[in-house]
Order: structure tokens, then sequence, then C-alpha cells
């Protein structure tokens, strides 16, 4: 186990060496909740390689239920799809859910407008 910056994480995360060379086996991280709203969006849960999100889990059968979800006439056949990536993704592990949390927040009594969301969003507010 290696504690560092996050400065460092991103620079050795990047790197395909082994673990004694500079690289990585494992990492943690979080994700605002609308990153990973849905299968088309969720880096961590797509196959795609290469191409993909560091760790280059490859995995064509998620790719392809992605495509479907994505193309999906109902919000029905959505969910399946869903559902079939959830299992197959169960199955290889390509992440390690740990749970969710919630960043309190307090405001002052006399501003309004605040856009709710996971993350801080300033937009939209005013003094009352």
């Amino acid at each position: 186990m290696v504690q560092t910056d996050w400065g460092t994480v991103v620079q050795r995360r990047a790197s395909r060496e082994p673990v004694d060379k500079g690289g990585w086996s494992i990492f943690h991280t979080w994700w605002p909740s609308y990153t990973i709203a849905n299968p088309a969006v969720t880096p961590v849960l797509r196959g795609q390689g290469a191409q993909g999100w560091f760790g280059w889990y490859r995995n064509d059968r998620v790719e392809q239920l992605a495509a479907e979800w994505l193309l999906a006439p109902t919000e029905a056949e959505q969910a399946r799809l869903a559902a079939a990536i959830q299992d197959e993704s169960i199955r290889q592990a390509p992440i390690v859910p740990l749970g969710r949390y919630f960043i309190r927040t307090a405001y002052r009594s006399d501003l309004t407008g605040f856009v709710r969301s996971s993350i801080n969003l300033p937009w939209g507010v005013r003094r009352i």
C-alpha cells in the first residue's frame, strides 16, 4: 500500500507498468452520482479496453449491452439491459463499490436558489 497525494495518483494510474516499475494494481476513488447515473456514462463499468477508464477493462458483452441500452425504446427495456450489465459486471468485478456517502452542506439562511445536486453548484444563488 502506498500513501500518496492526488497528483501522484493521477500520474501513476496512467502507467501500464508493473507495480514495481511505478505502475499500480488498485486505487481508491469516488464519483459524483451524475457521472455514474446510467450504463452509457459509467466509465468504470464500461468494457472499452484501451480507450476506457484506467485499468483498461475490456468486456465486449458490456459494450454491446450499453449500445443496446442507448437505443432501447422503453424504460422497461433500459432497466432489463442495465440489470444485464450489472450481472455481467458482478461476474467480472472491474470495480468494487464500497458504498455511498453524502456531503453535508450548510448555507446561510439569507441565501436561496441552490441547485440540488450531489456536488456544490453555486449557479443561481442569491440573497433573499
